[in-house]
């Protein structure tokens, strides 16, 4: 196997983060001026609902009833259930569930404008795909 080559180095636009250190980038391309505002509070945002994944995760590892009872209710098709219990966890944001007789699905979204910023997903298995 050959060794590592690194390609040519290019120097930073003139407006770049390392070449100005500001946040914003202006290129001579067709793309807008990168402006990361919307992106770092989207990161922050997804760290809490993380945080909340943390919380309901936890819940389930450390009570088998209540696994157990998520995973009953979800096989019968009680979603209602499903969404009482794994509140009942504690977490704070809202969730959305879809369940298959094999797996859970779980999307945590933030409590304000849930269809802006992010969402974080969970999906756990129970069994094997039939």
């Amino acid at each position: 196997m050959a060794p590592y080559v690194p390609g040519p180095r290019y120097p930073s636009a003139s407006g770049s983060v390392a070449a100005s250190g500001t946040t914003s980038v202006s290129r001579p391309d067709p793309y807008p001026a990168v402006k990361p505002d919307k992106f770092v509070a989207s990161a922050s945002t997804s760290k809490h609902l993380s945080r909340q994944a943390l919380k309901l995760l936890s819940a389930i590892e450390g009570d088998r009833k209540l696994a157990a009872s998520v995973m009953d209710a979800a096989q019968r098709g009680h979603n209602q259930e499903v969404l009482r219990l794994l509140r009942s966890t504690g977490i704070s944001v809202p969730i959305v569930v879809k369940v298959t007789p094999a797996v859970i699905q779980i999307a945590l979204r933030p409590d304000t404008d849930p269809n802006d910023c992010c969402e974080l997903h969970v999906k756990m298995r129970w069994s094997q795909p039939v």
